[in-house]
């Protein structure tokens, strides 16, 4: 009879564990990815300001420059600088918020996919101003045109015009760059990026598997919810022991899960870049699970040593109980036999 009660409770203890386990993950995970500000922290963390300046911007405002006339006058090491001065990571802080924000709503199903548009008029326009004065100081050193230069030299800047003056050699640079489409335009966005397939075909479905784990803790925190109050009533401090235990054992579940996980995403071969941030995402997240497991590993210890003591007491006061009515009867027993002699 003991053995298969103790069977009993043994599943009990492991539904317990799976319906808080489920409920764990559920909330670190969802905690993370679908909040803009972790996911501003991941992006900083994860060096993405840096493939967004180097990967990004640089080779697109580069072709750009060079397609106004003055190629010759500007390099990438000549653009590279002036994307680092215009959009620093205090810059692009402010500015990526919206494609955060927009993250977090894709990663959340709130929005189809993680389009976002941002206005960055002002840093693209200091951007164009720090080029233009780098092209006109080229420019510049430059010897004055003669008639032995053709009208090539001076669109290379080979050599220069003496009745051009600085400040108009600047502003016909300073046109052409803002003639042209990102600069004009004075938006970054979603469609400038080019994100490879093997990137797409592995993130694609995020969204649904985020809202299968909701819906599985959804279910987890009802069957957890009777479980609780079913062997409370049954079993009582027994109940609230195996509540403890089971608690404990979805801490271990926990713990070997965000170990493992973060396992399997390092794993992965991405593009460089996105596996920085896949790594980021992914040690984010599992901290956020450690974080969890302190306060669930402790209340569930305390329920079981509750559960046990409490027990322990009861058991041992209705043995005093029984021991007692057993000498109570003992003693009238021998009483009514005394008076029959």
């Amino acid at each position: 009879m003991k053995f298969f009660k103790i069977v009993r409770l043994s599943l009990w203890c492991v539904i317990i564990a799976s319906c808080i386990a489920i409920i764990t993950l559920n909330y670190s995970i969802t905690k993370v990815v679908s909040d803009a500000s972790s996911l501003r922290k991941i992006t900083r963390s994860a060096n993405t300001y840096e493939i967004v300046r180097g990967d990004i911007l640089t080779p697109r405002i580069l072709a750009e420059a060079q397609d106004t006339g003055y190629g010759a006058l500007v390099d990438e090491k000549v653009v590279r600088t002036a994307v680092d001065k215009s959009f620093d990571d205090d810059n692009l802080d402010k500015l990526l918020v919206p494609a955060t924000e927009s993250m977090a709503n894709w990663l959340g199903s709130k929005q189809p996919d993680a389009t976002f548009r941002v206005d960055a008029q002002q840093q693209l326009t200091e951007l164009a101003d720090s080029l233009a004065a780098e092209m006109t100081a080229k420019i510049l050193a430059q010897p004055i045109c003669n008639y032995t230069n053709t009208s090539a030299d001076i669109a290379t800047g080979q050599c220069r015009l003496s009745i051009l003056s600085e400040k108009e050699i600047r502003a016909g640079i300073l046109v052409a760059l803002k003639s042209q489409p990102t600069i004009k335009e004075g938006v970054l966005s979603s469609d400038q990026l080019t994100i490879p397939n093997s990137v797409i075909s592995q993130t694609r479905n995020i969204p649904e598997y985020l809202n299968m784990l909701n819906s599985a803790a959804i279910f987890a925190a009802g069957i957890f919810a009777l479980s609780s109050l079913w062997l409370l009533i049954k079993h009582r401090f027994r109940g609230v022991a195996v509540i403890g235990i089971g608690g404990l054992l979805a801490a271990l579940t926990v713990f070997i899960a965000q170990g493992s996980g973060v396992a399997i995403v390092n794993s992965y071969v991405l593009e460089p870049g996105y596996q920085e941030l896949a790594r980021a995402l992914a040690a984010a997240t599992a901290a956020e699970m450690r974080m969890t497991l302190l306060p669930l590993a402790g209340a569930s210890a305390l329920l079981t040593v509750i559960g046990f003591v409490g027990w322990y007491l009861i058991r041992r006061r209705r043995s005093t109980q029984h021991e007692k009515a057993r000498v109570h009867f003992g003693e009238s027993k021998s009483d009514i036999d005394n008076t029959d002699a």
